[in-house]
């Protein structure tokens, strides 16, 4: 079977380009769109935190499509037809995904993997070769996602919009909430990344009370550091930036 591995190789180096001309959007359409980072910048994180979430969240993720979505079971006599059919997952998404890409259509990698994985599993074991329950899981996280993400949405704008926008100096407003909001995404992540996060580190061994304190202490951290370093470089940015603005109207107007 080493062709099977060879092409499932490059296979997989396809399916890697199709993810990153369809997905690319999701991570570098907010920042890059509204000038937050530049092109390059994007790049260079993208490629860092990708792999840092890949490495350190992504497994239960990996284990669902290994064994979750298909009964493995069902292959134990016959370990290269589960060989080639995750092959067969592999060519699937990766055209589908470099399809989507030139017609300029956004999709979803997952959706792409799942729908494969219980293709070829039901033409070869039938009904019997997949876990429906975890499908239905599955789909109902598909339903539940945009509505929650947009609902999280609504409430944050609403909240900026709020403490913010609507205040008669906005600026400083806006700088004030600014340690709030980064030790909030901050200890999030880091909550979402050590509770029950990668076992090469061990942190699935951690409670989720020893979890929500590192995280609590990384958010209070970041406040800190956003409160003492980033704010004053920020203010220092933008009167500088009025300053040369102020003193190019002048010399026009001259």
């Amino acid at each position: 079977m080493l062709w099977a591995l060879i092409v499932g190789v490059i296979l997989a180096f396809l399916l890697g380009t199709g993810m990153g001309g369809n997905d690319v959007a999701n991570a570098f359409g907010t920042s890059v769109g509204s000038g937050v980072l530049t092109v390059i910048q994007a790049y260079i994180l993208a490629t860092i935190f990708e792999t840092l979430g890949a490495v350190l969240v992504g497994w239960s993720v990996t284990d669902t499509m290994r064994k979750g979505v298909v009964n493995t079971e069902q292959y134990a006599d016959n370990p290269k037809e589960l060989m080639i059919g995750q092959v067969a997952i592999l060519g699937g998404c990766a055209a589908w995904l470099l399809i989507a890409t030139i017609l300029r259509m956004p999709v979803s990698t997952t959706h792409a993997l799942v729908g494969s994985t219980v293709g070829f599993s039901m033409v070869l074991r039938g009904f019997e070769g997949i876990r429906w329950m975890k499908i239905i899981n599955i789909v109902i996280s598909w339903v539940l996602s945009p509505l929650l993400s947009g609902t999280a949405s609504v409430i944050l704008y609403m909240i900026v919009d709020f403490s913010v926008l609507r205040r008669k100096h906005p600026l400083d407003c806006g700088l004030r909430v600014l340690p709030i909001f980064y030790s909030i995404c901050v200890g999030f992540i880091s909550f979402m990344v050590i509770w029950d996060g990668s076992k090469l580190l061990h942190f699935n061994e951690l409670s989720i009370w020893a979890a929500a304190l590192i995280a609590i202490g990384f958010g209070l951290t970041t406040a800190l550091l956003v409160q003492f370093l980033l704010k004053p470089s920020i203010k220092r940015r933008i009167h500088s930036e009025q300053y040369f603005f102020f003193h190019t109207c002048i010399l026009y107007i001259d």
